[in-house]
């Protein structure tokens, strides 16, 4: 669903990464439905391009619904 979202522009997101700057550890990585490419741990990218929260996805579904 989330490349769905970005593929047409609704979302942007961004892996989470932990304090060392490297992605989050997926302590799950070993189970079959936890392959995906960009891990599983995702947050909303602001226009700076760094992890953003619930405020920003809510912003960026809002200007994707109410767009012409």
């Amino acid at each position: 669903m989330v490349d769905y979202l970005e593929d047409n522009e609704a979302v942007k997101s961004i892996q989470e990464i932990n304090w060392t700057g490297k992605p989050q550890v997926d302590y799950m990585d070993h189970l079959p439905e936890n392959k995906g490419v960009r891990g599983r741990v995702l947050y909303s990218q602001d226009s700076a391009g760094k992890q953003a929260y619930g405020g920003e996805l809510i912003r960026q579904l809002k200007a994707c619904a109410t767009a012409p």
